[in-house]
């Protein structure tokens, strides 16, 4: 992977400051933003992605855990979770989730999601690739997620 400038995102309407590879290409929406990684090839079927989502939320961090789990198992074919840890996000107190399922279109797919509550607020960051590139791409991902300022409300 060769290493690309980054390039700071800033939303005050997320309260959220993340630092991307300015070759990525960034789709936003009233609640999240997802920065996609660059195309290997004109055969490259699934553009690896970044995703932060912000949501109201007036629950435990456990509930959040337990509430994404329960979707993933009801909605993803052949859901596996592979880690499950406490970290921080922000500065604040998160979980971690790692987990495999099936999509129908390019196979076997990875996932990190990382999720925190902040001032009644979930922020939920995914981190998606083919399972091959998974690995590849988590220094990129890392950075991205060790750069993430959460901000007040």
């Amino acid at each position: 992977l060769t290493p690309q400038p980054f390039t700071t995102y800033k939303s005050d309407e997320k309260s959220l400051s993340v630092e991307y590879p300015n070759d990525w290409q960034i789709t936003e929406n009233a609640n999240n933003v997802t920065f996609k990684s660059p195309p290997e090839s004109s055969s490259d079927r699934f553009q690896e992605a970044f995703r932060v989502l912000k949501v109201p939320y007036k629950s435990s961090l456990s509930a959040l855990t337990d509430k994404i789990v329960g979707e993933a198992t009801a909605n993803l074919p052949s859901f596996q979770i592979i880690n499950s840890s406490d970290t921080v996000l922000g500065g604040i107190p998160a979980n971690s989730l790692v987990y495999r399922y099936t999509d129908s279109r390019v196979g076997t797919l990875q996932e990190m999601v990382i999720h925190t509550i902040k001032d009644d607020s979930a922020y939920i960051i995914g981190y998606t690739a083919e399972l091959p590139k998974y690995t590849y791409y988590l220094p990129v991902i890392q950075e991205m997620i060790n750069s993430i300022e959460l901000s007040d409300n």
